[in-house]
């Protein structure tokens, strides 16, 4: 787990939540490396209260969790795991927030790059924030981003990459999640998610239920960025 949590989140966050979590009985450490917005010129990593999220559902409201963005490492590092042609997959992050993980995601060549978003806040910063990034390292450039309830969300029928950082709670994930599997499933195109949950217990069983083929798991220090990458053909 050390090993894994250096890779993913550096050996500096790493030997900091080591410490931290020696003292503290729970460890939920808001690790966003804000020079990420510096350097390009975004904004990804400011908090939104949950009274600015302006969702026009109150039920969505109710289940949709605290925002958080992930370090950039951390991102790179989980979807350069994915052992795929990238140019031949869509990617797809449900509750994209402010954008972030479009952003890190447009590094590698994806066919598409679609976020989905309610928070009409957040929507906009998004939208900002893929105007304003210019990286040399982007490879694709076709990033959209649907305000849209991802209980209403309607998969396409393609290889895809859908990416979940806690979002929503277990109740709307299962929601998204048995659309997906009852749409694509056998329909001969691969489908992987990449779902990012501190409490993976909690979700490894639903996807295994819905036919999901767990490919990798892994835990780290910092339990926030707990993963597993699914699979469904």
């Amino acid at each position: 787990m050390f090993a894994h949590s250096c890779a993913a989140i550096g050996v500096v966050e790493t030997l900091k939540a080591f410490a931290l979590r020696a003292v503290l009985p729970v460890l939920n450490p808001n690790i966003t490396d804000s020079n990420y917005d510096d350097r390009n010129s975004t904004d990804t990593a400011s908090p939104i209260r949950n009274e600015e999220l302006e969702m026009p559902d109150s039920e969505a409201q109710k289940h949709a969790t605290r925002y958080l963005t992930a370090p950039e490492r951390f991102i790179y590092y989980v979807l350069s795991h994915l052992d795929i042609n990238y140019q031949e997959y869509d990617f797809v992050d449900i509750g994209c927030g402010k954008g972030r993980v479009l952003l890190v995601a447009s590094r590698f060549p994806f066919r598409s790059i679609y976020g989905i978003e309610l928070s009409q806040k957040a929507l906009k910063i998004a939208e900002n924030n893929i105007r304003t990034y210019r990286s040399a390292d982007q490879k694709c450039f076709d990033i959209q981003i649907r305000n849209e309830d991802a209980r209403c969300f309607e998969p396409s029928i393609a290889n895809t990459v859908y990416y979940f950082f806690r979002p929503f709670d277990t109740v709307t994930l299962d929601t998204v999640m048995t659309k997906i599997a009852s749409k694509l499933r056998g329909q001969g195109k691969a489908i992987y998610v990449v779902c990012v949950w501190p409490d993976l217990a909690s979700v490894l069983k639903k996807f295994e239920l819905l036919g999901f083929r767990t490919i990798r798991t892994q835990k780290i220090i910092v339990a926030l960025f707990n993963y597993t990458i699914f699979f469904l053909q």
